[in-house]
């Protein structure tokens, strides 16, 4: 299979994951009015696909840097046109209000991102706004290189409902690190 066709079948695949995602909200009346967000990631030997909408974030943590993707968030767009700075997103008064989401009544294509493969000690993190908002850099830092550890992610979370008073927004986040080497001729 040549670069090009393994390329558009990880694209493929993660499409046909948001499209179940996005059926399966369809399918239960009860979520006529829901809005939700997505993150999803394809790892390989030779890249990374990442898939995204809405304000759920993908980090990846590499050699002190961190790189993240961009919110579908009126927020992300003031920031976008220099209105607002890039600290003020977490806290603007807009902050949950999406320029792009998974619901009934609007069809979002998401955001699908090819990189290379994740390095040997690169991390990331797949996140809510629950999470990210409350969390610094300087903890996701601490995340980088690290095999994950549900200890670590619990104390984070208790910091971030000590810091929101309890009323956060949902707390999701999946941890994933590569602890080792990868051998790109494969």
């Amino acid at each position: 299979m040549s670069e090009m066709e393994s390329k558009a079948l990880a694209e493929k695949s993660m499409l046909n994951w948001y499209n179940l995602t996005l059926e399966n909200l369809k399918n239960d009346p009860s979520l006529k009015e829901a809005h939700t967000t997505f993150a999803a990631v394809y790892l390989s030997n030779t890249k990374m696909v990442s898939l995204h909408i809405g304000d759920t974030r993908i980090y990846r943590l590499s050699q002190g840097n961190i790189l993240k993707t961009e919110d579908n968030s009126v927020p992300q767009v003031l920031f976008d046109e220099g209105i607002i700075n890039e600290n003020e997103i977490a806290t603007h008064k807009y902050q949950n209000l999406l320029t792009k989401s998974i619901n009934f009544n609007e069809e979002h294509t998401p955001t699908i991102i090819q990189q290379a493969p994740l390095e040997h000690s690169e991390s990331l993190v797949l996140c809510s706004d629950g999470f990210w908002v409350l969390t610094t850099e300087a903890e996701l830092r601490q995340m980088e290189g690290v095999t994950p550890d549900e200890k670590i992610l619990r104390k984070q979370i208790k910091t971030i409902l000590k810091r929101s008073k309890r009323q956060s927004d949902n707390i999701t986040v999946q941890w994933i690190c590569n602890m080792n080497p990868i051998n790109n001729s494969v």
